[in-house]
């Protein structure tokens, strides 16, 4: 079974299989964007509801969005688990994107809790695919993927109990974020991301187009994170008296397709 972390993967996954791409067993998406705010309780309770209900709470029917994706994820996982513990292989798809490190990390600590440590294989997807830009992966074309098989890697009983002990150590934590630095999982503070929104923010005339900052950011940085968190972060800007909306948000359209000032609270930094 391949497991991956974001739903464009997943749709990129069917469309090679059935073009006669050279696996053949279900693809399980889990998109609970677990580098974002509290993972210690259940990964599929109410905290992790409220958080993805934040992150897509930018759009329209972004509510309905959040419930499906969690109700996706959950059927995903019980299945997943029970097709490893009756032998089946896993085969994990995974980036340097810090939701799906995360993600890789978790499902590893949870089938190590079920004591399942054999036939799981990990297939790497490191940088930026060509022309997916600020998607990473999850923007990748269908044909784009096939190749990573070659580069698949068993993950060893010692390696699945190491990542159980850096989920156990990031639950502990607790913290608002979770970002990969130097190949490692790390808890970072809510504003770990501020810095390449203001600097692109500060390049901005007044008025400026909220969406243009968030394409930027996107597209210069390789964050790995989403147009969501990037909405968000702003917010936070807005209600801190530092931003203030111009416009009012479309109705049909993204939160942030709207025009934002800098007020005189605006301090560079």
């Amino acid at each position: 079974m391949e497991v991956v972390f974001q739903d464009i993967a997943r749709a990129s996954l069917e469309q090679e299989r059935r073009q006669g791409a050279a696996w053949a067993g279900p693809v399980y998406c889990l998109p609970l964007a677990l580098s974002v705010g509290e993972i210690a309780g259940d990964p599929f309770g109410p905290a992790r509801r409220a958080v993805l209900r934040r992150l897509y709470g930018a759009f329209p029917q972004g509510q309905e969005v959040a419930e499906e994706l969690l109700t996706c994820g959950e059927k995903h996982f019980r299945a997943v688990c029970q097709g490893a513990a009756q032998g089946d292989m896993v085969r994990i798809w995974c980036s340097d994107q810090p939701d799906e490190a995360c993600g890789a990390c978790w499902l590893l600590a949870a089938l190590d809790d079920a004591g399942i440590r054999a036939n799981i294989r990990r297939v790497p997807a490191p940088g930026w695919p060509e022309g997916a830009a600020g998607a990473g992966w999850g923007g990748a074309e269908p044909g784009q993927w096939a190749p990573r098989l070659a580069c698949q890697q068993a993950v060893s009983s010692g390696q699945v109990a190491a990542a159980a002990r850096t989920w156990a150590a990031l639950c502990r934590e607790n913290a608002p974020l979770r970002a990969l630095i130097n190949g490692r999982l790390c808890s970072v503070p809510d504003v770990f991301y501020d810095g390449w929104i203001r600097r692109e923010i500060a390049a901005q005339p007044d008025p400026f187009a909220q969406a243009v900052v968030v394409g930027r950011v996107l597209g210069r940085y390789a964050l790995g994170i989403s147009d969501g968190l990037i909405a968000l972060r702003m917010e936070e800007m807005i209600r801190s008296g530092q931003l203030e909306a111009v416009t009012p948000p479309p109705a049909d359209g993204p939160r942030y397709h709207r025009l934002l000032r800098k007020t005189a609270a605006w301090v560079e930094r």
